[in-house]
């Protein structure tokens, strides 16, 4: 799940998404065929997924595009220091 994560953000450094974070349709067929076990978008159903898809990923690997780009496993992702809860704020997880 790591790698969908990094690849999912490395594209939308590279200003490969849309607004909402999303790549192309072209680019999701091959994402979501590799980490299907644990990628799923909401929309259009399954079984539409898997039709548009199965379609859409061989043209995409004709393409160029990939699930995968070993160059996103080079980029180093830094982290962010957040501000403390203010006192008496809780956080529960459940």
């Amino acid at each position: 799940m790591e790698l969908m994560i990094r690849t999912m953000f490395i594209l939308a450094c590279e200003g490969k998404t849309n607004s909402k974070g999303m790549p192309n349709m072209l680019q999701l067929a091959l994402i979501s065929q590799e980490f299907e076990d644990v990628f799923q978008p909401l929309n259009p159903p399954v079984w539409v997924q898997r039709i548009i898809f199965g379609i859409l990923a061989p043209i995409a690997r004709l393409l160029g595009y990939k699930a995968i780009y070993p160059h996103h496993q080079d980029v180093k992702l830094g982290t962010t220091e957040v501000e403390p809860l203010p006192e008496g704020i809780m956080i529960s997880v459940a």
